[in-house]
């Protein structure tokens, strides 16, 4: 009984030493990792074996009703995560190892998950309720906003293209260049895309076409997690063949009617006048008569069949087309 009071620190002393090996795991690659939850499995078993031996002690000799004895957790060295993209994997691989993969409840994982996030990833969660059932929910809501490969290769993607050159070699420069494009490109690669290149190039692409046709492309392959460069190509066709379509379907036809602009007369008042008549002789009369006679024949006669009748009693003109006519 008397040593179970250095059990405390012998396990702080344990979580210390696995979560220095996960912290050296995370910056190592994936096949020379070390496997801490076996050991973390045996050891919290043996610890609450003892626990539960003292507690069972304790209360045979004290005569206290039975009870289930409360086990303060122990702090982790997990670091808070706010919401940053290039530090998730590490956190989020430190996370499920000594947390989602430990031996606690759902309740106490999501306790340690609420304490372990702020900012933008606090809020998506936190409006679930502490809960045993609330906490797989919480924990795919995290993995399911940050945890995707497209998230991870677009942003050091876009870290690489909006590098801006500089003018000096400095030191600080130089080791601004190796920050971005030598621990950028590695990050880059580590990311599990099927073609590394071939993302490249269609990001490139992808950042050129505007909001707008950015948010349709995203709408059409919406089951696809990670485009490819001939996606993007057949949707930018089909986007040219839809344009040509509609700019052929609404063309005005070359035909277009001409209308004769007709201007009224404009009459002029005259001067008065004076209207002399003289009388005429009976050859004179006669002379006149027959100029009236030719005049109105040849205002009568047919500009279509030379015939003395008007235009419009002619019949061949009334047997034409309107368009003929």
């Amino acid at each position: 009984m008397a040593r179970c009071k250095e059990l405390e620190g012998l396990r702080d002393r344990f979580t210390g030493y696995v979560e220095a090996i996960l912290e050296l795991n995370s910056q190592l690659p994936t096949a020379n990792r070390v496997d801490c939850s076996p050991a973390v499995k045996a050891f919290d078993d043996v610890y609450f074996e003892i626990r539960a031996t003292e507690t069972s002690i304790k209360t045979r000799f004290e005569g206290n009703a039975v009870h289930t004895p409360e086990v303060k957790l122990p702090p982790l060295n997990v670091p808070v995560w706010s919401g940053q993209i290039e530090t998730f994997p590490n956190w989020f691989s430190l996370f499920k190892s000594v947390v989602h993969c430990g031996p606690y409840s759902n309740r106490v994982k999501f306790s340690y998950l609420r304490s372990l996030v702020s900012g933008p990833p606090l809020a998506l969660i936190s409006h679930l309720d502490l809960s045993d059932q609330n906490y797989e929910v919480a924990f795919h809501a995290i993995e399911s906003r940050y945890a995707s490969r497209r998230i991870l290769a677009t942003h050091y993607a876009n870290k690489l293209l909006d590098f801006k050159s500089f003018s000096s070699d400095t030191l600080n420069d130089l080791h601004n260049f190796l920050n971005v494009f030598d621990t950028s490109y590695r990050a880059y690669l580590n990311v599990n895309v099927p073609d590394h290149a071939d993302f490249f190039v269609f990001q490139c692409a992808l950042r050129c076409l505007p909001i707008g046709l950015r948010t349709l492309f995203e709408r059409d392959n919406d089951t696809t997690e990670i485009p490819t460069f001939d996606q993007l190509m057949r949707f930018i066709r089909d986007q040219c063949r839809i344009k040509e379509l509609m700019s052929t379907s609404t063309t005005p036809t070359s035909k277009t009617e001409k209308f004769c602009k007709i201007t009224p007369h404009k009459f002029t008042q005259r001067a008065p006048t004076t209207l002399l008549v003289t009388p005429s002789t009976n050859n004179e009369r006669s002379e006149s008569s027959d100029q009236q006679n030719v005049s109105r024949s040849t205002q009568q006669r047919c500009p279509v069949c030379s015939n003395d009748h008007s235009l419009y009693k002619c019949p061949k003109y009334l047997s034409l087309s309107p368009g003929e006519r």
